[in-house]
């Protein structure tokens, strides 16, 4: 999360230099547009996991319905797998009786996607300035699916026995949600958006009660031509 913030201060920090360039406003009747950014939630974080690098991706598909109203439709993708291999050891040194050891094998995946349909209703009161800054409210709903799969190997016969384990699992969450956006025209129909909101969970897990998220986005969107 703090990455997508320092990313998105850099970004829009150094924009206004590119407003010396001649460029013309964004379409004023409906219109479609769409984007591609980084993505980041409570849920579905930007960063480490287990040693890997995670950059959850998001598009987007919108419709301009107004000069400053717009709903979108978003949806983010992470996924992610490690492969781990460890041995235990079960017995007591005293008396000693022999020793048994269990190998395990095998590969934990996970993937996740958030599905997130937000309105925009624009604050700046000229949307023809480049810069512009939206309050922002909707619903995402989270979906994550985890897999456990690998061997277990246990020494305590003259030949080894070998037994597969898989043990699935899923983590589904639906939220509501309100923040703001910010925007700023790049060049003609592109623009440079963060979006930032704060998520109320609609069902709890135990760790989850009560508890308000967050999530952060930014991407590039383009605006088409009015049909």
């Amino acid at each position: 999360m703090k990455t997508l913030l320092y990313l998105a201060a850099s970004l829009l920090g150094g924009l206004p230099l590119a407003s010396h360039a001649q460029t013309t406003a964004l379409p004023a009747a409906p219109h479609f547009y769409g984007g591609v950014g980084v993505y980041s939630s409570t849920n579905q974080n930007l960063g480490g996991w287990y040693g890997q690098a995670r950059v959850p991706v998001q598009g987007v598909v919108g419709y301009q319905l107004r000069p400053r109203l717009a709903v979108q439709l978003g949806l983010a993708y992470s996924g992610n797998s490690n492969s781990y291999a460890y041995s235990l050891f079960y017995g007591s040194s005293y008396p000693s009786p022999p020793v048994t050891g269990v190998d395990y094998a095998g590969t934990y995946q996970e993937r996740s996607t958030t599905t997130t349909l937000l309105a925009r209703y624009g604050l700046t009161r000229k949307p023809t300035h480049r810069f512009q800054a939206d309050v922002l409210g909707g619903a995402k709903f989270e979906y994550a699916r985890y897999r456990n799969t690998g061997t277990q190997t246990t020494h305590d016969q003259a030949v080894p026995v070998v037994t597969a384990y898989e043990s699935p699992d899923t983590y589904t969450q639906p939220s509501l949600s309100l923040g703001i956006g910010l925007r700023y025209r790049l060049v003609s129909r592109l623009e440079a958006a963060y979006d930032f909101t704060l998520d109320l969970p609609l069902t709890h897990r135990d760790y989850y009660i009560n508890r308000l998220q967050s999530t952060s986005t930014l991407s590039l969107r383009y605006h088409f031509n009015p049909g």
